[in-house]
């Protein structure tokens, strides 16, 4: 699994949402084939994920809930 083509869909969806918008990564990219990845390369690409949200290299996206299923939001930021 390529994480870094994973991520490029990520941000394409992401740039669709709305400011506000909360969603989880099987919402995110459930029609990009999410459901077809083995567990395994879910939670890799999840951990990827979110370790790129808290290093601030996707943005205006946070945590919201970090347990279990992680929660994000897309924010506005500040300049």
């Amino acid at each position: 699994m390529n994480y870094d083509e994973w991520i490029e869909k990520a941000n394409e969806f992401i740039e669709m949402l709305h400011y506000g918008d909360e969603f989880t990564l099987k919402q995110l990219l459930n029609g990009c084939g999410w459901c077809t990845l083995s567990k395994d390369n879910r939670i890799g690409f999840g951990k990827y994920f979110k370790n790129k949200v808290q290093n601030d290299n996707i943005p205006n996206i946070i945590i919201i809930s970090g347990t279990g299923t992680s929660k994000y939001r897309k924010i506005k930021k500040k300049d």
